[in-house]
């Protein structure tokens, strides 16, 4: 299965989408056989280890099915939508060869300046060639792009505040723990600090020890989200599920809030009187 399209000859040089193998469509439209541009994983699909410039293929029902040359293979890219778990195949035709019935078009411009001047300079070249022709939507890429995945752009931004409520949540519980823990050791504390420990000894002392719960939780939860990474491939756009970055930008906030919460208590248990802490029952 491949998505199919009709475009016009330096669509793909407008969209900056760059060649592999094979030219762009005909702008003159000589005669000859139908042609057909796809994309490198079509073309691995269908030639595995060949080249797929000059070959025929076939698309549609059986009963009348297009048929046409592979003139060129495009690098891989998503051309519609956001992108989706399964491969880039696409294959395209030229408009020329093939042109659609009268109704609405879609023409992609790349332009300098503002939108809004390159917006005119559209209007008076459709009015040019026939004034009836309305434009019923104008809007950058970006923003199409943007409205797209909207939904994903909402429902990423609530987990991201669920997960930073989740990590200040945790955060204080752990500064409780370790908190709780300091005040129940201030004897033992104080004894060391009587014989002679230093403060920096003694908040090392209660970091390696908070620090290596962190990093049995930091190791599970690198294990679990291996696991449903793949569930998460739909709602990701630019990202994969296991890029290293990400996981190394998490491991590095986790650990810091990790770290703060327990050089806190650790720094006062380091500033403990040892008099006061060998009378506390």
């Amino acid at each position: 299965m491949a998505a199919y399209n009709t475009v016009g000859a330096g669509y793909f040089e407008t969209v900056r989408v760059t060649f592999i193998a094979g030219h762009d469509f005909d702008a003159l439209n000589t005669p000859g056989p139908r042609t057909a541009i796809i994309t490198k994983d079509l073309a691995d699909a269908l030639w595995p280890g060949e080249s797929a410039v000059g070959k025929t293929l076939l698309a549609g029902g059986t009963a009348s099915p297009l048929q046409a040359e592979v003139v060129g293979v495009v690098r891989d890219a998503y051309f519609g939508g956001r992108g989706a778990a399964t491969s880039p195949r696409y294959m395209f035709v030229s408009n020329r060869e093939q042109p659609r019935p009268p109704g609405e078009t879609t023409f992609v411009i790349r332009h300098g300046g503002p939108q809004e001047i390159a917006a005119r300079g559209v209007a008076k070249a459709l009015r040019d060639v026939d004034a009836r022709v309305a434009i019923s939507a104008l809007q950058s890429l970006r923003d199409q792009l943007a409205g797209e995945i909207a939904p994903l752009w909402i429902l990423t931004t609530l987990l991201m505040y669920f997960a930073g409520g989740s990590l200040l949540i945790a955060g204080i519980g752990q500064y409780a723990v370790v908190a709780f823990e300091g005040r129940r050791r201030t004897r033992e504390f104080g004894l060391r600090i009587a014989l002679g420990a230093s403060p920096e000894q003694l908040i090392a002392s209660v970091l390696s020890e908070g620090l290596r719960w962190t990093a049995a939780g930091l190791a599970l939860g690198f294990a679990l989200s291996v696991g449903v990474a793949s569930l998460l491939t739909r709602l990701l756009f630019g990202v994969t599920p296991t890029d290293l970055a990400t996981y190394a930008g998490v491991f590095v906030v986790l650990s810091g809030a990790s770290l703060l919460a327990c050089y806190l208590p650790a720094r006062r248990a380091a500033r403990i009187d040892p008099v006061i802490a060998l009378r506390t029952e």
